[in-house]
């Protein structure tokens, strides 16, 4: 039967990070949710929309195909998602301020009113980047890992949906590696072990790769 989740981000936070004691179960379920949020707040479109982030669901065992639908509820302000696929569910509360709300500052129906439209800012110069192609395992296993979300939710699905792509800072490629080492280390179950030690050893080579070469157009 399809659940509905009603959560509160802020619940799993303490100062704005998921703290070590977290239980491993509330650790995935936070993850989740914090990666919905993240696609939700980083996106222009208006409406629901297919985020690139996997269900967590195993209906009969078997992980289930589909991906999250979301929307941002602005009487409620809310973020609403949904699998198209099992039915799985909920709402999402407490996410305005958290790392994961990538500061689109959506309006709700309570502000939109008085809100005034904030000075355009500065042109910055952008950070030079990397375009790293994944398969569609290893983007499921950064979800996993990556305490930034916004690092996951900003991939795309190539042509085919078996790859999905997107770039990166050196920095940025740095956080990845230290995230998804540390999820190999603290990892309980063998087979999930060797395959993000397998990620590890690919992350690796493409920091590598970028330190000795500068920077490239692509590295896949």
């Amino acid at each position: 039967m399809p659940r509905m989740i009603i959560a509160d981000l802020a619940h799993f936070l303490d100062q704005g990070m998921f703290p070590p004691g977290l239980h491993p179960s509330a650790l995935r379920l936070a993850r989740h949710l914090a990666a919905i949020v993240a696609w939700v707040t980083h996106s222009l479109a208006v409406g629901p929309q297919q985020t690139n982030v996997a269900c967590r669901c195993r209906p009969g065992r078997r992980p289930c195909p589909g991906d999250i639908v979301a929307d941002h509820d602005r009487v409620t302000d809310r973020i609403v998602w949904e699998c198209p696929s099992c039915g799985d569910g909920g709402t999402i509360g407490g996410w305005r301020g958290t790392r994961w709300d990538c500061g689109l500052s959506m309006p709700s129906a309570a502000t939109t009113a008085t809100e005034t439209v904030p000075a355009a800012p500065e042109p910055q110069q952008s950070a030079a980047t990397v375009t790293l192609t994944f398969t569609a395992l290893e983007k499921n296993l950064l979800a996993q890992a990556a305490v930034d979300f916004s690092l996951v939710t900003r991939l795309v699905p190539l042509p085919g949906d078996r790859q999905w792509s997107g770039a990166f800072t050196l920095a940025e490629i740095d956080d990845l590696v230290e995230d998804v080492a540390l999820a190999a280390d603290n990892s309980e179950e063998p087979g999930l072990c060797r395959r993000l030690s397998r990620l590890l050893e690919r992350l690796e080579m493409i920091q590598v790769a970028t330190e000795d070469r500068g920077w490239h157009d692509r590295i896949n």
